[in-house]
């Protein structure tokens, strides 16, 4: 099977395609011919088949189709704007939109009968304030609850939901929306939540947070991988009526604490380091408060995470050897 992924370079691009190559799978990745990544990315996967594509060109995946085999599938990851910067960036949002739309019509003509696209728990529009205030419910948020994304970013990808959707029914396509919640592990940017207070432990050092009083979930990268491999080929149908909601799969772990509760199990887990609790985080989304359903994505491929929050984090620690300060 020919499974073709856009952001193939990114944190979970590549655990992606590393995962599906040891399932077995021709995994094709589409690069901008002008990445810095292209090179370490073809000698950490020689299997992987290169397309050079630019998100903003996806038209020209056409002038591939004498040459490429049938895509049976493709998982879209690919996405300017996701850090902070661009969240909030209307233009920059709708830009996704069109090169998404614009990479549907090209896949389908390349026979692709599958398309995964990258969602997110941003999507929803649950945050600590809109819970505290009773605006928005303190319950597990599975695929149908209705979404109030704050912003543009989780604006857009809510609007991918119908559009793709919409597509994919016309084309005779089989389309899920992944909304992905929060995924960290080795090979993270350094920046990240749990990456920059697993690196202060380590040194040794202090790290001043926000009160860390929403809840959270953490998915580990290689079993996120699992997962949206698993969607690749599972069975997967809808009703009659072709309710949007059903495409929706949530992609996170089991594992559903306060955030505080997880820093001080790193913290345990490390052995050093503190770290100050202050105020929510707020800022223009509000305080994220991720407390995802996950039954869905378990009867589509019984999935279930392999790697616990301590392990991961020891496998951190581990890869940070050098940080350390005996």
């Amino acid at each position: 099977m020919n499974v073709l992924i856009t952001g193939v370079t990114s944190f979970i691009g590549r655990a992606l395609a590393r995962e599906l190559i040891s399932e077995g799978y021709e995994v094709y990745g589409a690069v901008r011919p002008t990445s810095r990544s292209r090179g370490s990315i073809e000698e950490e996967l020689p299997r992987l088949h290169i397309i050079d594509c630019d998100m903003d060109d996806c038209a020209a995946l056409a002038k591939y189709v004498p040459e490429l085999p049938t895509m049976h599938a493709c998982v879209h990851l690919a996405w300017e704007g996701a850090g902070r910067a661009g969240r909030m960036d209307r233009a920059v949002q709708e830009r996704n939109g069109d090169n998404t739309l614009e990479l549907l019509e090209a896949v389908h003509k390349l026979g692709c009968g599958r398309f995964i696209m990258a969602g997110s728990q941003a999507e929803y529009g649950v945050t600590l304030e809109r819970v505290q205030s009773g605006e928005a419910a303190d319950l597990p948020e599975e695929e149908s609850r209705r979404c109030f994304p704050i912003s543009e970013y989780g604006k857009s990808k809510l609007s991918m939901l119908r559009r793709c959707g919409d597509f994919c029914t016309q084309h005779g396509m089989t389309y899920i929306h992944c909304r992905i919640f929060s995924i960290y592990g080795v090979g993270d940017h350094p920046g990240t939540l749990m990456s920059s207070i697993i690196a202060s432990f380590i040194a040794g050092a202090h790290i001043d947070l926000s009160s860390c009083e929403q809840m959270w979930n953490f998915l580990y990268i290689t079993d996120c991988a699992k997962a949206l491999a698993d969607l690749v080929s599972c069975a997967f149908t809808v009703s009659e009526d072709d309710i949007i909601t059903e495409h929706v799969v949530n992609i996170a772990s089991e594992d559903t604490r306060p955030l505080k509760d997880f820093v001080q199990a790193a913290r345990d887990v490390i052995g050093k380091g503190s770290y100050t609790l202050g105020e929510p985080m707020g800022g223009p989304e509000g305080t994220p408060y991720l407390d995802p359903d996950t039954e869905r994505l378990y009867e589509l491929t019984g999935f279930v995470p392999q790697v616990s929050f301590e392990e991961a984090v020891r496998r951190m620690e581990a890869s940070y050897g050098g940080q350390r300060d005996e």
